[in-house]
């Protein structure tokens, strides 16, 4: 804070020192102590897109994702190239139901940032989610698209289990069981103590009739969570199905 400080002592005025203490104070997770610099910069200097797009960012943390996005428009009206902008108001776009704007921003993004896997990954998981919430018939364009920008985050970034995980989801709702139990048996290895990978893939175990593997796999879940009422009934289905 010191250089930036002394910069607002020596000229009160200058919108760029407000806006640099706030992002210095945002990171140490005073987001309101943050969002009042954001605002004071884009008093002093409306035209500085910086701050409008820090000052959205600090709404959206702090839950205020309806405040975040004329935010996030006015950074992009004063900076059209500024992608970090565009890849966070899709992020609030998704989040309140817009499917088609967030994916209209993404298609953007993963252009302008063709080796970043998080845009391709939030990408598919929009893809997937609006095959599956379509108001009228699904559209399996997008269920293809949803696939192919999972697999290519996956390909950025191999190590990530969630990208597995979500890709295993996926090729369950395709009825490739098998690529289903692959992709959730890498996201289990990657993350063994994440009791979501273990449910997901004893789920699909069972669809692949390996009753064994997928009751191992639940029973996991609720020696770990014995208050998982979701596990429970999922061993209780598979135990009815064993004939226990």
């Amino acid at each position: 804070l010191p250089p930036f400080g002394a910069g607002i002592a020596l000229d009160p005025e200058d919108a760029v020192s407000h806006d640099a203490i706030g992002v210095i104070v945002a990171d140490g997770g005073d987001l309101p102590a943050a969002i009042a610099s954001f605002r004071e910069a884009i008093r002093l200097a409306p035209g500085l897109a910086a701050a409008h797009f820090h000052l959205a960012m600090a709404l959206e943390r702090s839950g205020h994702q309806d405040e975040a996005i004329p935010s996030y428009t006015r950074a992009l009206r004063l900076r059209p190239d500024l992608v970090e902008a565009r890849y966070g108001l899709s992020s609030v776009t998704g989040s309140i139901g817009d499917l088609d704007g967030a994916i209209a921003l993404l298609r953007h993004v993963v252009t302008a940032l063709p080796k970043a896997a998080e845009p391709q990954h939030n990408l598919g998981i929009d893809y997937w989610n609006r095959y599956k919430h379509a108001a009228g018939p699904r559209q399996a364009s997008d269920l293809d698209n949803a696939f192919a920008a999972l697999k290519t985050a996956i390909a950025l970034a191999p190590d990530q289990a969630r990208f597995h995980s979500a890709l295993g989801r996926l090729l369950a709702d395709r009825q490739d069981i098998d690529g289903a139990v692959a992709s959730l048996r890498r996201a289990r290895a990657l993350e063994p103590g994440r009791l979501e990978h273990a449910y997901d893939l004893g789920l699909a175990l069972r669809l692949a009739g390996d009753f064994t593997g997928a009751e191992d796999q639940i029973r996991a879940v609720v020696a770990a969570d014995p208050a998982n009422g979701l596990a429970r009934r999922a061993l209780a289905l598979l135990l009815r199905t064993k004939g226990d």
